[in-house]
């Protein structure tokens, strides 16, 4: 009988990436990498933390961090880097600057093009700060959709690019990384039949394992109720139809399943008053770039629009969709409790 005390062991592995697509990630307290604080691993581009750090010491609202790999496409291509991002971030391709916004920013988006050859290996390196609140970041490969879409197929899906494949790797000069090992063994006496030692296996964990966005709830599909509307309805009536609100896909014109509901009865209205017109009319906060975010209000109120018309309401009553950036805010206040309410949709039915 083998008597086995309870014990900690705690080894340092190193392993060579070369073959794993993975990233290479340092992280650092500041704004502008001042004081390492560790590295990891990652095998994307796309993260989201608010006040839970992915690695201890970081402070995960005024921190920076630096990702080096590599890239790889298909085929030659002219491909398209889309950043969603808050707040800061640089992109370098073969040491070119490709996207940089190294400034606040609450919502996010850049975009740069570059050529890239099949066979050919380039080295990629990816830099984010954030200085307050929640830190995001999700990167993106692009490249123009095809020119026999219809004009309604392009307002409905408010993009003129689709997904391209790359696969990232471990960073050509640096394809060392370090792993903890925990070895833990219990403190009950073991009995082994060959009389030898019993071993729990050993847990290689990469030392960045985080959580890169809260896992969703599971949503729940819940079928549309046929809405009857009456025709001929009166002015007084018309606040009865109008969403109090339309939810996106943070920094995109994608709607959220939780806006349908009410889309759909305003679909229901216009389709039974045909003689009713609507005027559509997105906005954003005023935090980041103007022009970015005159861009994303614009696609938003053409996503709306394009919603309304797939659910029957004809084009012609749908008198204009246009964007205003942050040029009309409700509330005017740098304190970003209040920039929800500046990003909205309005509704004007005549």
């Amino acid at each position: 009988m083998l008597k086995v005390l309870s014990s900690v062991l705690l080894l340092i592995i190193t392993i060579n990436l070369s073959s794993q697509s993975v990233f290479k990630v340092d992280y650092y307290n500041g704004t502008n990498f001042e004081k390492y604080v560790g590295s990891g691993t990652a095998d994307k581009l796309d993260f989201y933390w608010d006040h839970s750090p992915p690695i201890d010491g970081l402070m995960a609202n005024f921190c920076s961090v630096k990702y080096t790999g590599t890239l790889t496409v298909p085929e030659d291509v002219t491909v398209t880097c889309e950043a969603y991002y808050d707040d800061g971030v640089r992109v370098y391709v073969n040491g070119n600057v490709i996207i940089s916004d190294w400034a606040l920013n609450d919502v996010g988006h850049s975009t740069g093009t570059i050529q890239l050859q099949e066979g050919k290996t380039y080295p990629i390196i990816v830099e984010f700060f954030n200085a307050e609140k929640e830190a995001e970041l999700t990167i993106e490969w692009k490249v123009p959709v095809e020119s026999d879409r219809n004009w309604l197929s392009e307002w409905w899906y408010g993009e003129d690019m689709v997904h391209f494949p790359v696969t990232y790797g471990a960073p050509l000069e640096d394809n060392i990384v370090q792993f903890e090992v925990v070895v833990e063994e219990p403190n009950e006496v073991i009995e082994s039949k060959d009389k030898e030692e019993v071993l729990k296996p050993i847990v290689l964990k990469p030392v960045d394992e985080v959580v890169s966005k809260p896992s969703p709830e599971p949503v729940k599909i819940i079928e549309s109720p046929i809405i009857e509307v009456p025709k001929n309805v009166t002015d007084e009536m018309l606040g009865e139809y109008i969403p109090k609100s339309v939810e996106f896909e943070q920094a995109k014109s994608e709607i959220l399943t939780i806006s349908y509901p009410e889309l759909d009865r305003l679909a229901a209205l216009l389709v039974s008053n045909p003689d009713r017109n609507l005027t559509i009319e997105g906005h954003t906060d005023y935090v980041g770039d103007a022009a970015k975010n005159l861009e994303l209000s614009e696609r938003r109120a053409r996503a709306v629009a394009a919603y309304l018309i797939k659910k029957g309401v004809s084009h012609t009553q749908i008198v204009s969709a246009k964007g205003y950036g942050g040029s009309r805010p409700i509330i005017k206040s740098n304190d970003k409790k209040y920039h929800p309410e500046n990003r909205r949709v309005d509704f004007i039915l005549e």
